[in-house]
């Protein structure tokens, strides 16, 4: 945590207003205003950082990241961006000759941009890889292929029937082709959880690179018990370069009190529980009113019962957590918005992603008032969208300014390894516009950034984050440019200085201090 410092001559951006100069005292701020006025408070032996006219911004928040996921997916094979089945083959080769021992782990790919427009199965992959036991995820992680010899291992036959909210895929005959989709995808979790280790350096690696980005907060969503602990153990050794707040796996619900109580340090802590209720748009398992317009036969389907979905809402309200529920299709998030109309839970609900929502929905949504928690960066990757659900409905995908309109704080998050942990990324992606559906849903500037800053940390639960008025934890970003706009045009590589409670975590300083 800082002693005394005092950040000013620039243009700082506190989450809701631009002020000159912030004055921080022990990692809280005490004072943001006019450089003259906040200098008169600033005590002897202050250290003062002159901006020189560049921009500042509070600490940025990822409010929906898999962190586990994100370190594996660091050591996997990266599958983004093949144009092939063929570029997947020599990607996933290429990585086996490298990493020799062990299960293969892959990550990235999505059929609709290959060449022979079709899943891989599991036969590609034991031409690929012979007989080592492999699976590969699609980019949105509600499917992936298995090897040969691990759909063995998971016990997948010709007679399995799909399980609730889940699928097999199946060759013509009906024997299993290696793909798994949603619930389907459970025991292979449990497999990767226990075959592919991921190390609490691994993880620290990403809190590191998150810094490096302008991130001081991470939102941890379906935790499992063992990620919070590695976090949690991380964090009594150091203080980490961000902090983590977890949402805990609703399988694992029942542990949630006895987490929390051992996980609140200064850098971690363990709020709520994440449910996911259906599956995504790309691999067409988000939950539907009405078909997919690419496919007529397929409309999703729902990952829990209505039942089953009010159950784990209670139990893990009576637990004291609060709630997220993954919900992507219209469909879902109706009942969604019915359990919690129906529970009231004891904290403000999120809904992670809400990525359609037609205009009735809307006005349920203004009524029901659930945080949101979006991911701007699906609007430029689900360049698709309009062929998956025709152009009337994929005019509500997204829609970021009908949120503001109606008075919601959408928080923004990458939902990692799905998309780059790059925040910046995202703000581009909020304000930028729809190539796909031509609606009108992309914001400012300053709306967008407090997506990732104020939005961000009242969804998790900590208001403190996100903003730079007095009373806020001391995290800040020193920009290499005088303006967001010019901010944003760079990228990352505007970052030049991060601090985390008052303290230098991030890049070290661009030539010209700060």
């Amino acid at each position: 945590m800082g002693g005394t410092i005092l950040w000013k001559d620039g243009r700082i951006f506190t989450g809701r207003r631009y002020v000159e100069a912030v004055l921080a005292e022990d990692g809280r701020v005490v004072a943001a205003g006019p450089t003259r006025t906040v200098v008169r408070a600033a005590g002897t032996g202050t250290q003062r950082v002159d901006l020189h006219g560049r921009l500042a911004v509070p600490g940025l928040v990822d409010a929906h990241l898999h962190l586990a996921e994100t370190a594996r997916a660091v050591v996997s094979a990266d599958l983004r961006g093949a144009r092939s089945l063929r570029e997947v083959g020599e990607r996933v080769r290429a990585w086996a000759r490298k990493n020799p021992e062990g299960p293969l782990l892959g990550l990235g790919w999505e059929e609709a941009g290959f060449v022979e427009h079709r899943y891989p199965t599991a036969a590609d992959l034991g031409e690929w890889v012979g007989d080592r036991p492999g699976a590969l995820y699609r980019v949105c992680t509600h499917a992936a292929v298995v090897s040969p010899r691990l759909l063995e291992t998971l016990g997948v036959r010709s007679d399995s029937p799909d399980p609730p909210g889940g699928r097999i895929g199946r060759d013509a005959d009906g024997s299993p082709n290696g793909l798994l989709f949603d619930r389907a995808l459970e025991p292979l979790s449990d497999w990767v959880d226990r075959s592919v280790s991921t190390r609490p350096e691994a993880m620290g690696r990403v809190l590191e690179a998150a810094a490096g980005l302008g991130l001081t907060t991470l939102g941890a969503v379906s935790a499992s018990p063992a990620e919070v602990e590695a976090t949690v153990g991380l964090a009594r050794r150091t203080p980490l370069p961000a902090r983590v707040v977890f949402y805990l796996r609703a399988n694992d619900r029942a542990r949630f009190g006895e987490l929390r109580r051992r996980s609140r340090t200064d850098s971690t802590d363990l709020v709520g529980v994440k449910l996911v209720a259906d599956g995504a748009f790309g691999p067409r398992t988000a939950w539907l009113t009405r078909p997919y317009h690419d496919a007529p036969q397929e409309s999703g389907f729902a990952l829990r019962t209505e039942p089953e979905l009010r159950t784990i809402l209670q139990e893990a309200d009576a637990a004291g957590a609060a709630l997220a529920v993954h919900a992507i299709g219209d469909r879902t998030l109706a009942r969604v918005l019915d359990a919690f109309e129906a529970l009231r839970p004891s904290r403000r609900p999120r809904i992670e992603h809400a990525s359609l929502t037609p205009p009735s929905l809307l006005r349920r949504l203004r009524t029901v008032r659930p945080l949101l928690v979006v991911q701007p960066g699906f609007v430029p990757s689900d360049s698709w969208i309009v062929e998956r659900l025709g152009t009337r409905r994929a005019r509500w995908t997204y829609t970021f300014a009908s949120f503001l309109r109606d008075g919601h704080a959408p928080a923004g998050s990458s939902d990692s390894p799905v998309e780059p942990l790059d925040p910046w990324l995202g703000v581009a992606a909020a304000v930028g516009p729809r190539a796909a559906t031509g609606a009108p849903e992309q914001v400012d500037l300053e709306s967008a950034l407090r997506f990732y800053t104020v939005h961000g940390g009242e969804a998790l639960g900590h208001p403190a984050v996100g903003h730079l008025d007095p009373g806020a934890v001391a995290d800040l970003v020193v920009s290499r440019a005088p303006t967001l706009r010019a901010a944003v045009a760079m990228g990352a590589a505007n970052v030049a200085r991060v601090y985390r409670d008052g303290a230098p975590v991030g890049p070290r300083p661009a030539p010209g201090g700060g």
